[in-house]
Order: C-alpha cells, then sequence, then structure tokens
C-alpha cells in the first residue's frame, strides 16, 4: 500500500480519506505483508474522536488512545460526524466508511485471498459480529474475538495498563493457539 496517506485532520485525529473498496485494498495489502510489524486498522466514530481531541487548546482526556489513532495504519470515518467534520473544516472526505459496510467485504476478501480476521470491539457487538461473519463467509478463518470496553470515566493509568495487558494477551494467545473460528 503506498507509504503517503491522504488524510483529513479531525480534531488532532489523522482520518483516511478512501473509497470503501481502496480501504479494504489497503487492508488486504497490510494483511499480506510478512514482515512481523502488527498493524491498526481503525474504525472511528464521533465518541471516540470526542474523547480525544488532539488540539492545542484542549488536553486529551485519552493521551494514550489519541497516540494509537495518530500511529494507526489506518483509521476509517466510521460514522456521519465525522463526514460532516471534515466538510465544515473544508477538506471533505471521499465517503463514510461504516465498519457494517466494510466488514462483509473485508470478509470475503479475507476468506478469497487465505487470510484470517482477528475481531476486537464492543463487547455487545464483537461475537455477534463474528458469527455474523461466518454465516455470510462460511470459509472465512476468525483467528479470534475480544471484546473491549472503553470507559468515559477517568481510569488510572494502572487500572489502563491491566486491562491493555489483559487484551494484548488474550490476542496473542489466540494468534499462536487457535487458527479457526
Amino acid at each position: 500500500y503506498p507509504q503517503l496517506r491522504d488524510c483529513v485532520n479531525s480534531l488532532g485525529v489523522p482520518v483516511d480519506n478512501l473509497s470503501l473498496q481502496e480501504a479494504i485494498e489497503r487492508i488486504i495489502c497490510m494483511a499480506k505483508m510478512r514482515d512481523g510489524k502488527s498493524r491498526l486498522v481503525f474504525s472511528l466514530n464521533e465518541k471516540i474522536l470526542f474523547n480525544t481531541p488532539g488540539y492545542p487548546f484542549s488536553r486529551p482526556r485519552h493521551p494514550e488512545l489519541l497516540n494509537v489513532l495518530r500511529t494507526s495504519e489506518l483509521v476509517m470515518a466510521n460514522d456521519f460526524p465525522i463526514v460532516w467534520l471534515s466538510q465544515i473544516m473544508g477538506r471533505p472526505l471521499q465517503q463514510r466508511l461504516p465498519a457494517a459496510d466494510l466488514a462483509p467485504l473485508l470478509a470475503q476478501r479475507s476468506a478469497e485471498e487465505g487470510l484470517s480476521l482477528f475481531l476486537l470491539g464492543g463487547t455487545e457487538v464483537v461475537s455477534a459480529a463474528a458469527e455474523s461473519l461466518k454465516v455470510l463467509c462460511p470459509t472465512l478463518n476468525i483467528a479470534g474475538t475480544c471484546a473491549y470496553l472503553m470507559s468515559n470515566e477517568v481510569e488510572t493509568a494502572t487500572e489502563l495498563a491491566a486491562k491493555d495487558a489483559r487484551v494484548l494477551h488474550t490476542i496473542n494467545n489466540t494468534i499462536r493457539v487457535r487458527t479457526f473460528y
């Protein structure tokens, strides 16, 4: 995938300016890279964006999350407010890239390419999403799932580190141990 990204600055978070097909191609390209580097694809919604403003006049509520967003390989506009913000700022995004639209197409392409998916998401949706994707695309390999609940309450650095460590442990152990969902 191209090293130079076309991004729109949304409250200090770079949001990739891609079509749905371009996003899928970029993700597939990243998945095929076998250089041992982890890559993060983020589906940005307004709740996350407004909890991590990154402009100089504001102090981010979750500086670690802001750093993750700024260093992600791909950040997509999941919701209309992100697209509207880009229009207000004078640099409109090509389109909204909701995870619900992207997931079935990505699952199909992943199955065609012999790639597996690991789903990290909200507690109420990640397992249901995995099951729906398997119904839609039975040959898809889902390496695993993990629910991550982001709180609006201020958590201590120790609490956040422990929660992050548990998530990383789940991801790493699932990828090493389980190949199929």
